[in-house]
């Protein structure tokens, strides 16, 4: 499902159907899509403050760009392109990141 909208107008179609148990089904679709997109939500927040995070992290190990990058084994033009906002990391190396960096 892509959107609460399109949950509601599944739920709908579903309530004007003969289905055993439509209101309980129409709940729980309902139930999903809405924490499907608080979820997406707080991903987006995360991934929004990341930069700044990458940054914080590597001044707080006074690292230059080169020696995070080498640290972490990325490039160093990678590493500036996280910190500007330009590229995000990949989910793999989010999980690398929060590991090496906790």
């Amino acid at each position: 499902m892509n959107s609460l909208h399109e949950a509601v107008e599944l739920a709908i179609r579903i309530l004007r159907t003969d289905i055993p148990d439509k209101n309980e089904v129409a709940v729980k679709i309902l139930e999903v899509a809405t924490k499907t997109q608080a979820v997406s939500q707080h991903i987006d927040s995360y991934l929004d403050e990341l930069p700044a995070k990458i940054k914080r992290a590597r001044f707080d190990l006074k690292m230059s760009q080169a020696q995070f990058a080498k640290y972490i084994g990325v490039s160093q033009a990678l590493v500036g392109q996280w910190e500007r906002g330009e590229v995000r990391p990949s989910f793999k190396t989010v999980k690398l990141l929060a590991k090496v960096l906790s």
